[in-house]
């Protein structure tokens, strides 16, 4: 079942349908590679780009909510159970909520087991998809090599720089000047390291 383009990033809650088309007519939107025109629909299968990004296609999404319990779906797949939930808004915790039509869930043989109000309702935190790649990440066979390595490498710096350098609390007010303050430490940091590597 296809879809279009701008409904798909619509429900994935990257905007509103109108904005989506203005994306898509200016170029900013490619599928499998080619440049994405107005009225173009998807099967979910594709590699959609916005701005160079990859998004997750709502078959994605489909199936990790499905996976995760829900029996319901943010796009229909045409199944007559699912239900089309729609991208309502992002709250102030940086959740994006979908919420379901209540005619939809008047009926549905599964309401008693989904939800007690009149519609369904799912929130995804914007950073949803960053942390199912990270965890995608964690079981590759590379992943698994570098793993063990860390408490030689990296944990072990960021343990001398907290120790030796106060990083264990902020000392500024500021995110600015903090950010500043740790790039200069640990810009230090490394020339020590490369000037011991050169006495060597």
């Amino acid at each position: 079942m296809s879809e279009k383009l701008q409904k798909v990033l619509a429900t994935l809650g990257l905007g509103s349908r109108r904005e989506l088309e203005k994306y898509i007519e200016a170029g900013r939107v490619s599928v499998d590679g080619k440049v994405a025109t107005l009225g173009d629909s998807v099967e979910g299968h594709e590699v959609i780009r916005v701005d160079g990004n990859i998004v997750k296609t709502a078959v994605e999404v489909r199936d990790r909510l499905k996976m995760a319990g829900y029996n319901v779906t943010l796009v229909n797949a045409g199944d007559p159970n699912d239900k089309t939930l729609y991208y309502t808004t992002t709250n102030k915790e940086g959740y994006r909520q979908y919420k379901s039509e209540a005619r939809d869930c008047e009926n549905c043989p599964f309401k008693s087991q989904c939800t007690k109000s009149k519609v369904k309702t799912i929130t995804r935190h914007i950073w949803e998809n960053f942390v199912e790649q990270a965890n995608e990440l964690r079981y590759t066979e590379e992943w698994k090599e570098i793993y063990p390595l860390r408490k030689q490498s990296i944990e072990r710096v960021f343990a001398d720089c907290k120790e030796n350098f106060g990083l264990r609390f902020k000392r500024l007010k500021e995110l600015k000047k903090n950010q500043q303050q740790g790039l200069m430490i640990f810009a230090c940091h490394n020339l020590k390291k490369m000037a011991l590597w050169n006495w060597k």
